[in-house]
């Protein structure tokens, strides 16, 4: 198993982990969070660095597409800002660098949206998934949403194998990454 389709089953556990933290209790305050809110941060902030190393098993499922691989790297930077934030918040108690983290939502979300037009192109599915995840999942927020992400990463992590084997063979060698 590769260290990529590990950090897509840790993103698929701690998004279902943090879905249902949400979903069990009242919204967490913007400002002094306590135990709860430090628990749905922590477990965010490892969704966030999960995710970004998740990505690396797309470009198996992508060819070699500039596309593909700057969509990867968008998202990837995206994801770094938000957990940038996340550690500080966590740190400070509440939420911090709100800027920060809406600046890497919005780079995560247009990586993941650049990486599902070159799988739509490219007939790849799998490709259109994380996108179509983290749409619906921030859409959702605290009713949900993460429970809606962890299922699509799980479900990347347990089936990618069969699609990039799939790719590999429908592919010509210079379109592998």
């Amino acid at each position: 198993m590769t260290i990529a389709r590990i950090a897509a089953a840790v993103t698929g556990l701690a998004s279902l982990a943090l879905g249902a933290v949400t979903l069990a209790g009242p919204a967490v305050p913007e400002e002094h969070w306590g135990t709860r809110g430090s628990v749905v941060n922590a477990l965010g902030l490892v969704v966030f660095a999960a995710l970004a190393l998740a990505l690396e098993l797309l470009p198996r499922l992508l060819g070699a597409s500039r596309l593909g691989q700057a969509g990867r790297r968008i998202a990837q930077v995206g994801l770094a800002l938000m957990v940038l934030e996340s550690a500080a918040s966590q740190v400070h108690g509440g939420s911090t660098l709100d800027a920060v983290f809406t600046v890497g939502l919005l780079g995560a979300l247009v990586g993941l949206l650049l990486i599902a037009i070159e799988g739509v192109r490219q007939r790849s599915w799998p490709a259109v998934v994380p996108f179509v995840a983290m749409l619906v999942g921030v859409g959702a927020g605290d009713h949900g949403g993460f429970l809606v992400l962890g299922l699509a990463w799980a479900a990347l992590a347990l089936g990618t194998g069969s699609a990039v084997s799939a790719a590999a063979r429908t592919s010509t060698p210079r379109a592998r990454w």
